[in-house]
């Protein structure tokens, strides 16, 4: 499968019209289906390459998973990095633990649990 600049072009659009969205621009409506435009077409270019792979047959899982992480973990660190240096500038001692729990169930991908639990 080739690279697919246009769809990289498109992705760049949505988050930025996401990133608006969240931002509170009201001439941005709708910032949930441009997300879900942004899953479709990442899991269009990832069905492919696996796709590809998979009639190679050079897919391995701990191959797909370890490209994953290599590929958001860089930007997951600086995001928690961030939201860690906020947090502590503007959040009392005692709200910490909400950060530091919030943390976890990201890292273990279980943070839906801890809302979920947090929810009234």
């Amino acid at each position: 499968m080739a690279y697919r600049d246009e769809l990289d072009g498109v992705r760049a659009l949505t988050m930025i019209t996401i990133l608006l969205f969240h931002l509170g621009f009201p001439s941005v409506p709708g910032g949930f289906i441009v997300v879900e435009v942004f899953f479709v077409l990442s899991g269009y270019l990832i069905l492919g390459q696996t796709y590809m792979r998979l009639k190679d047959g050079n897919f391995s899982v701990t191959d797909f998973f370890a490209r994953r992480i290599r590929r958001l973990a860089p930007a997951y660190g600086v995001c928690f990095l961030i939201i860690a240096l906020v947090a502590n500038w503007f959040y009392l001692r005692s709200e910490m633990q909400m950060v530091a729990e919030n943390f976890l169930g990201a890292i273990t991908f279980t943070n839906n649990f801890n809302l979920m639990g947090a929810a009234g």
